[in-house]
C-alpha cells in the first residue's frame, strides 16, 4: 500500500481523485498534474459552450484521438530511449530557502511632509514659528515611534524567519537522510526498500494520459523474485475515438468511434506491451541484481455482464528471468510474441468486462 495519499475534489464537478504514492515529493507531483487534468478539462468545456470555436474545436479533438490511438502502438517504444534508474540526488532537496526581505524602514521626511516651511513672516508673527515648531516637534515624536515600533517588528519578523528556515532545513536534512538509507538499504538487499525503491520507479514511469495504472509489488528475497500485481485498464475505459465532427445546423458534436475489431487488436497490444514495458523497467532499474525473476500478474476490474456484479480478474500472467529478458532486442519484438515466450497470454474475458465508471 501507498505511504501516502490525498483525496482531491474538483470545485467545478464534485469529482473526487485519490492521489497515492510512497515518496512525498512525487505525490505532490501527481497532485500538480491531477489539478492540471482537471484544469484542462474544465478548459475544454468552456471551449465547447463557445459556438464560434466549436469547428476548430472538433478538429483538435481528432487529431488529438488519432495522436492519442497512435500513442496506444508506442507503450513499449516510449520507454527504451529512457534510463528507467533512479537517480538518488534527483530525490534529494536542495532547495535554498528563500531570502530575508525587510519590510520598508519608516522615512523621516514622510513624517514632515504636513510641517509648514520656515518664512519670514515668523519674525512678524511669532505664532507661526511656535506652530511649526510644535508640529515639527509632534512630527519628530512620530517618526521616533514609527522607528522603535519597526525595529520591534522587524526583529520579530527575523527570528519568525531565521526559525523558519532552521525548521526548513531541519526538514531538508531529515529527507536527504532518508534517501541515503533507503538507496544503502537497496543496495543491500532489504526487501522493504527493495519494494520502495521499485513502486516508484513504476510511478514514475509516464504512459498516455487515459491509462491509469496501479502497482502492488512484493520481494522474495530467497527466491530473488520480484511479484508485480497491476491493475490494468478495462476495454471500455478506453476512448477509442477516430473522428469528432461539429454539426453547425445542429449545434452538436458527432463523435466517430473505431470499429470493435480494430480497437480489441489496439487494446491486446497496449495490454501486452504494458506488460513487456513493465518487465524492462523494472529489470533495468534495478542495477544491484537483486532481482533474478518476475511474475507479471495484470488484473482487470469490471461489471461482470452475466451477473452484473463488481469482478476484478487476472487476464495477462507472464514470469521472465534477467538473463534471458536482458538478451532481447525490444526495439525489434512484436508485444505479444514476447509475452507469449514468457507464458502470456490474454484471457478473453478482459474484452467482456463492462467499466465499472461508465456503470456507475
Amino acid at each position: 500500500m501507498a505511504k501516502y495519499e490525498r483525496i482531491l475534489t474538483n470545485k467545478a464537478t464534485g469529482e473526487k481523485a485519490l492521489v497515492k504514492s510512497n515518496d512525498p515529493y512525487l505525490l505532490e507531483q501527481k497532485i500538480e498534474k491531477q489539478v492540471a487534468r482537471w484544469q484542462r478539462e474544465a478548459d475544454k468545456r468552456h471551449a465547447e459552450n463557445l459556438k464560434a470555436e466549436k469547428g476548430d474545436d472538433a478538429v483538435q479533438q481528432t487529431e488529438e484521438a488519432k495522436t492519442r490511438n497512435a500513442s496506444y502502438g508506442k507503450i513499449l517504444a516510449a520507454t527504451l530511449s529512457k534510463n528507467d534508474r533512479i537517480d538518488w540526488n534527483e530525490l534529494k532537496s536542495n532547495a535554498e530557502f528563500h531570502a530575508y526581505h525587510p519590510e520598508p524602514a519608516p522615512v523621516k521626511e514622510d513624517f514632515f511632509m504636513k510641517v509648514p516651511k520656515k518664512s519670514f513672516l515668523e519674525v512678524i508673527f511669532t505664532f507661526l514659528r511656535k506652530s511649526r515648531e510644535q508640529a515639527e516637534a509632534e512630527a519628530l515624536g512620530e517618526y521616533e515611534t514609527a522607528c522603535k515600533t519597526y525595529a520591534q517588528q522587524e526583529e520579530k519578523n527575523r527570528k519568525e524567519y531565521e526559525d523558519a528556515r532552521s525548521l526548513f532545513q531541519k526538514k531538508q536534512r531529515d529527507h536527504n537522510v532518508k534517501v541515503d538509507s533507503l538507496r544503502d538499504t537497496f543496495e543491500q538487499g532489504d526487501k522493504d526498500a527493495i519494494e520502495d525503491y521499485l513502486n516508484m520507479v513504476l510511478e514514475r514511469s509516464e504512459y498516455p494520459e487515459d491509462i491509469s495504472l496501479d502497482h502492488e509489488i512484493s520481494f522474495d528475497k530467497s527466491a530473488r523474485l520480484v511479484r508485480i500485481d497491476t491493475q490494468l485498464p478495462a476495454f471500455d475505459d478506453i476512448s477509442f475515438v477516430s473522428e469528432v465532427k461539429y454539426v453547425a445546423s445542429k449545434d452538436t458534436f458527432q463523435t466517430k468511434y473505431l470499429g470493435k475489431t480494430e480497437a480489441k487488436s489496439i487494446y491486446t497490444a497496449m495490454l501486452y506491451q504494458i506488460a513487456i514495458r513493465t518487465l524492462h523497467e523494472i529489470f533495468e532499474a534495478e542495477y544491484t541484481g537483486h532481482v533474478h525473476f518476475i511474475e507479471f500478474n495484470g488484473f482487470v476490474s469490471g461489471i461482470d455482464p452475466k451477473r452484473g456484479t463488481e469482478v476484478q480478474t487476472s487476464v495477462l500472467k507472464l514470469k521472465a528471468d534477467r538473463d534471458t529478458f536482458m538478451q532481447i532486442n525490444l526495439a525489434r519484438v512484436d508485444a505479444e510474441a514476447c509475452a507469449s515466450g514468457f507464458g502470456g497470454k490474454l484471457e478473453k474475458i478482459a474484452f467482456d468486462l463492462s467499466s465499472i465508471k461508465k456503470s456507475a
